[in-house]
């Protein structure tokens, strides 16, 4: 009786290696720039005009799902502002090819940690963006996430406005575009910076 054997299996194929953006798609993604700048606000805004209506609300399992939508609201706005960070840290050699750093737009050389790298930029790789040991092993921690925010949405405000005033041969409309972004972005900067002088509990941490 011959014994039965197992296929050999086929190696994976190699992955192919993802190329840099090119100016073209550079230009491109500036919609998606000012989408991760805004995205920055969610916390702020949940609390200050969603979160609150929740406790008149006289469903139980609505209101009970609150807590569900909050955590959701907290760790998507953390990793905003990481994705901030990421984008506005100074070159490094192992930098991945098709991220979007700032320093790939010409003219532009303003880079710097927008907040501590250790620990906070490793916190928020390790808690919020992916799933390691560290809140099992360390404990929650507190996120100071409006002055996160607000150091995030200044940044990009400079950033725009830095290439509102840089013409691109690749996006005719870059100007009118940056400058528009630069000028949302940080009207919502100085309405949250508002709203904190009239509610200092919009100035909370969170533990997460």
């Amino acid at each position: 009786m011959t014994t039965p054997t197992s296929p050999i299996p086929t190696p994976p194929a190699k992955k192919a290696q993802e190329l840099p953006p090119t100016p073209e798609e550079m230009e491109k993604a500036l919609e998606d720039l000012f989408y991760a700048a805004h995205q920055c606000a969610t916390w702020h805004f949940w609390f200050l005009l969603l979160g609150p209506t929740l406790k008149d609300v006289q469903d139980s399992a609505v209101r009970s799902s609150g807590a569900l939508v909050q955590n959701g609201v907290i760790e998507a706005t953390l990793l905003f502002i990481r994705k901030s960070a990421e984008f506005f840290k100074p070159r490094d050699p192992n930098d991945k090819a098709d991220t979007i750093y700032s320093y790939r737009y010409v003219g532009y050389t303003r880079q710097e940690w927008i907040i501590p790298f250790d620990p906070t930029y490793i916190e928020l790789h390790k808690r919020v963006g992916h799933i390691t040991i560290r809140q099992a092993r360390h404990g929650r921690i507190e996120w100071p996430i409006f002055p996160m925010a607000m150091q995030a949405m200044n940044k990009w405000v400079e950033f725009f406005e830095a290439l509102a005033a840089i013409p691109s041969p690749h996006n005719p409309k870059r100007l009118e575009q940056c400058g528009y972004y630069a000028r949302a972005i940080r009207t919502l900067v100085l309405r949250m910076e508002n709203d904190v002088k009239e509610d200092a509990a919009l100035d909370r941490k969170e533990t997460f």
